[in-house]
């Protein structure tokens, strides 16, 4: 087995939860930005 660096474990345990935030981000926070913007007008 190879032995990680700090930075490379914290950049591989990181990566997936950025992944999972920005899909997160696409399927629930994004389609209620029209519902906000026809709120407002």
């Amino acid at each position: 087995m190879l032995k990680l660096s700090l930075k490379q474990r914290a950049a591989i345990s990181v990566q997936p939860f950025c992944i999972l935030l920005g899909f997160f981000w696409l399927t629930f926070l994004y389609p209620h930005r029209p519902d906000l913007e026809s709120n407002v007008g």
